[in-house]
């Protein structure tokens, strides 16, 4: 598309071209029967389903049911294929924000997400939620289908681990790539190091 096609768009729907896209995508992510996420994919009908979808299905359609990638809008096993081409053809763009930004984007609906696996700094942080950087790069337990599937599908998630390094970062990089979140996936500069700094009477001690 020719960069200005891309301007009267923007300038008609009073949005930049990322948050076009993004608003594009989301109407391929919501069940239009039951307006929850679209998480899983029936090969026999090459159609996205909802938890509450699976429900008319019998136990052994069940077992053939795959995940759903929201940004390709296909089915996969473990891993989608075209996400991992994607990964290695480009760097996925993270915003990384700091622990007072983090705050305030929960305050506007976003979810704090604590990815630790091992927790090296020995404390939670009031209000986030837990879901390990493992259950995001590997779906197949579905722990990240049931989480997703309890918060809003236009909701950021804000991600962080101890410091802010690496962890959270491959996770977020996953939602972007994986599910289609671009613009509404955040990392934490500094983990729960920095918010325990900024936010004390949020952490809580853990022995």
């Amino acid at each position: 598309m020719s960069n200005g096609i891309r301007f009267l768009l923007e300038k008609a729907e009073k949005q930049s071209w990322p948050e076009l896209v993004d608003t594009a995508r989301n109407s391929t992510m919501v069940c239009k029967h039951h307006n929850e996420p679209l998480l899983l994919f029936d090969p026999s009908t090459q159609r996205p389903l909802c938890r509450r979808c699976t429900t008319a299905f019998e136990v052994q359609q069940q077992v053939g049911l795959m995940r759903y990638c929201r940004r390709h809008l296909s089915g996969y096993h473990r891993y989608c294929a075209m996400c991992e081409n994607d990964k290695t053809r480009r760097e996925v763009p993270v915003p990384a924000i700091s622990a007072s930004t983090a705050v305030e984007l929960e305050q506007e609906g976003a979810v704090l997400v604590d990815v630790r696996r091992t927790k090296h700094v020995r404390g939670d942080f009031e209000g986030s939620r837990e879901l390990k950087y493992t259950d995001i790069l590997d779906a197949r337990n579905g722990k990240l289908v049931d989480f997703l599937a309890t918060i809003d599908p236009s909701a950021a998630m804000v991600l962080f681990d101890d410091d802010g390094e690496g962890r959270s970062y491959g996770a977020a990089g996953e939602l972007v790539m994986r599910y289609g979140m671009e613009n509404r996936v955040y990392v934490v500069q500094g983990g729960i190091t920095e918010l325990r700094s900024d936010f004390p009477g949020r952490y809580q001690e853990v022995a």
